[in-house]
């Protein structure tokens, strides 16, 4: 599944902010200039599933991110305001918009839906929050299901089942078969109707109630599932190297920290021995080991043994740098991802030497064909090897869109985002003057001294 855009609306550091994304997107920029704002936008929705339903419910602080509560994540930081979410998917060839804003409730300090809206291919629903005194009300659009109703093989069974109700029970339908009939054929208004209810799962009855919420319910549900088990996050603060690692339960994911990619790996080494010979492959391509084992003992604790690359002798993995032990999660939840994933990385290259973050970029490269990849980085060095992979044709420009942040300045309340495309000679197009300042002013003065000391 495709993460296509992320919208935000006085969320954090934005007062407003469409995100169009590439198979390739890299977010670069100053520190604190809202480049982890707008990972934090996609990965609390993942963090939301699967244990509530997007956007009815929303989990600020989980799994992967710490928002705080509401004054910390609207910009105005009044709770008199609304913050706004939402994101498009696309799975094949059919494309799905979900956004929502969000209200403050002083009753239990919650944060609660004030509107939201869901769209997917020709049907969707909205819901809107009018008051304390009228609640909730809601539409429902449903082209397929309005269709469906003069699809005469459809008319046909809807006569039958009835018949066959009617057959059966020589009294008046009961209430529940009435609403039953009521629910799968009824007639789809397209005018907005109140709610009772005022919680989330509360609102999801009621909306399952009508004619084709119950189908769209389902559909909504299902793009989220697909999108959190399609999509993978690495955080910027990895677990340290470690002599032992503990056995987890089988199957059990990579978290953002890294948690887990030994025991996977592990796995992978029993039962998947395809998977660990591609993460071995990838290291190699990064340049930070030629081999690896794992070892078990009593299937409790495990070791992690690496030969790092160019060197002869086999080490524990606690006997090596950093880079390699921070890297490695990244190419497990990379490796773990289903073809067609999104792979969401905070700074791939901590603690990694030039050459291996150069070399991130080739390993990209290779990847993009079943993969997509939203990176906040600070690496010159791979945005040059990327730059130098599109004058070789080893990748296509269409493919990557950086997108260089600036912070509020002055003036300007909210972060400006500037799209910068890599031109097929290599250039950048689209690229203000801060982007070179930041990642490329030390070079071009030494060429410019250099020049001047040779005159």
């Amino acid at each position: 599944m495709k993460i296509k855009q992320v919208r935000l609306e006085n969320f954090k550091i934005f007062q407003k902010a469409k995100i169009d994304f590439r198979p390739l997107t890299l977010l670069t920029g100053i520190n604190s200039s809202g480049k982890s704002t707008i990972l934090n936008g996609i990965t609390s929705i993942l963090q939301t599933q699967p244990a509530h339903l997007f956007p009815f419910e929303y989990v600020p602080n989980g799994r992967h991110c710490q928002l705080g509560g509401f004054r910390e994540i609207a910009r105005t930081k009044s709770t008199k305001t609304t913050f706004g979410l939402g994101i498009s998917v696309e799975q094949g060839n059919v494309s799905s918009s979900i956004d929502a804003h969000y209200r403050y409730s002083s009753i239990g300090n919650k944060i609660l839906p004030s509107n939201i809206s869901y769209a997917g291919g020709k049907d969707g629903f909205e819901l809107l929050w009018t008051g304390t005194d009228e609640g909730y009300k809601a539409i429902i659009h449903s082209k397929t299901h309005d269709e469906m109703g003069k699809y005469e093989p459809y008319v046909g069974f809807r006569k039958a089942l009835m018949n066959l109700i009617q057959s059966t029970d020589e009294k008046k339908p009961s209430p529940s078969i009435m609403k039953l009939e009521s629910k799968l054929f009824g007639e789809q208004t397209g005018e907005w109707f109140e709610l009772k209810s005022r919680t989330a799962f509360e609102l999801i009855e009621e909306i399952t109630e009508q004619p084709a919420g119950q189908w769209l319910i389902t559909r909504l549900s299902g793009v989220l599932k697909q999108l959190e088990s399609t999509t993978n996050y690495i955080a910027p603060v990895r677990v340290h190297p470690s002599r032992y690692y503990p056995s987890t339960d089988s199957g059990q994911a990579v978290d953002s920290r890294g948690k887990n990619a030994v025991s996977l790996l592990y796995e992978w080494k029993q039962h998947s021995p395809k998977r660990f010979d591609e993460v071995v492959q990838l290291l190699r391509v990064l340049e930070l080991a030629s081999r690896v084992q794992t070892h078990s003992s009593l299937d409790e604790i495990l070791k992690l043994d690496v030969q790092p690359f160019r060197h002869n002798e086999r080490v524990n993995v606690a006997d090596v740098g950093f880079g390699l032990s921070q890297a490695l999660p990244i190419v497990v939840a990379d490796v773990a991802l289903p073809r067609g994933g999104t792979l969401i990385i905070n700074q791939p290259e901590v603690h990694l030497h030039p050459s291996s973050q150069a070399q991130f970029g080739t390993y990209l490269a290779s990847r993009m064909k079943t993969r997509n990849y939203i990176i906040e980085t600070h690496s010159e060095y791979l945005i040059n090897r990327l730059r130098l992979l599109v004058t070789k044709e080893d990748l296509n420009a269409d493919d990557v869109l950086i997108l260089f942040i600036e912070p509020p300045v002055g003036v300007r309340k909210t972060p400006k985002i500037h799209n910068i495309s890599i031109e097929k000679d290599g250039s950048l197009s689209g690229a203000p003057k801060g982007f070179f300042q930041t990642y490329f002013l030390d070079t071009f003065n030494l060429a410019l001294n250099g020049f001047s000391n040779n005159g």
